[in-house]
């Protein structure tokens, strides 16, 4: 749609239209408790990363968006994706983290599918085509999520320096660093290498 949602740390979830660009107007704040780290939508609901915790918020409609339910994470909740109703939470108890896995098809009462350990403190995470992609420190874990119930590391990419944020398409996935933003071909995820890197 037209709504741009912002995970604004301790000021909950920032919610504006950018119809225009170039005159976003601001439609209103969704308060949770704790530090918002990431979100992620999939139909009328967002996933947030909520520090220790995952939360569930309707918002459709958006000017009625309310929390509906949320699960306790142990390690805590830096960056979220989804799939469907499939919830992708990356959390860390230094310094290692995890990769763990939501049904969220009741978003009132939430059930952890799994948990898969990984090295590295995780910042970023994407899901696409039946993989997701997590940035801990200077890796770039490529996990195999089909059936979510039992994921496994397929591929760990070294990469130049600490990953910052990562997103994936077509075949490649494109991250940034502390020293610069390098490409990864990812197709075959089993041999994903750096491709460039330009700092």
């Amino acid at each position: 749609g037209n709504l741009l949602f912002i995970a604004a740390n301790f000021n909950g979830i920032q919610v504006w239209d950018i119809t225009d660009t170039n005159n976003m107007i601001w439609v209103r704040n969704i308060p949770l408790s704790a530090q918002v780290w990431d979100v992620s939508i999939s139909g009328g609901y967002l996933y947030a990363a909520n520090y220790s915790t995952v939360s569930f918020v309707d918002i459709d409609p958006i000017d009625q968006a309310s929390l509906v339910g949320s699960l306790d994470l142990p390690p805590a909740a830096f960056g979220i994706a989804s799939n469907g109703t499939i919830v992708y939470a990356v959390g860390a108890t230094y310094p290692d983290g995890a990769l763990n896995t939501i049904d969220a098809a009741d978003p009132t009462a939430p059930t952890e599918i799994s948990s898969l350990p990984f090295t590295g403190f995780p910042i970023a995470v994407k899901y696409m085509d039946g993989y997701v992609y997590v940035g801990a420190d200077d890796k770039l874990h490529i996990i195999d999520v089909d059936p979510p119930e039992s994921a496994f590391i397929v591929n760990t990419v070294a990469m130049p320096g600490y990953i910052f944020n990562l997103t994936a398409d077509t075949g490649y996935a494109y991250v940034s660093q502390a020293v610069g933003f390098s490409i990864v071909d990812i197709e075959p995820p089993a041999s994903a290498s750096v491709v460039t890197t330009l700092s």
